[in-house]
């Protein structure tokens, strides 16, 4: 759904027909990361913060990327992080697909005695919804 809200956002883009096609095609090949951010509570909801790659030919010194023109899309940037990454092939949409290798990676740290942000997941995904075969993902931490 989100992927496709976010190309499709950008398809209306008429001024910018040629950097349009850009962006779609950059929508497959590049990460899109979703970050998990825990409620306050056993009961309250956690909030999910997805993300696409802006390709280096809308980041400065270029022209920016066109603007959204829905109040659920907007741009970030993101600071430079130190991150620690475990990828796994497959499809990662459920939380039993994930947890299993956020498992992993956390056990991994502790074992290495290598300090991270606890409670939040990380994931980046880098196959469009449409690719069966052959898909990659990562769970990330983000290390202290």
């Amino acid at each position: 759904l989100v992927f496709s809200r976010v190309c499709a956002r950008i398809s209306v883009a008429k001024s910018l027909r040629r950097l349009t096609w850009r962006v779609l095609t950059a929508c497959s090949p590049f990460a899109v990361r979703t970050e998990v951010i825990p409620g306050a509570g056993p009961f309250c909801e956690s909030t999910f913060v997805i993300s696409f790659y802006v390709p280096y030919a809308f980041q400065a010194p270029n022209a920016p990327p066109p603007q959204p023109t829905s109040d659920l899309v907007y741009l970030r940037s993101l600071p430079a992080l130190k991150y620690a990454v475990y990828g796994f092939p497959g499809f990662a949409m459920t939380w039993d697909k994930l947890l299993p290798n956020f498992l992993y990676l956390d056990d991994y740290l502790l074992e290495h005695n290598i300090k991270s942000i606890p409670n939040r997941q990380v994931v980046a995904g880098y196959d469009p919804p449409f690719r069966l075969r052959n898909r990659w993902n990562e769970v990330n931490a983000i290390v202290l």
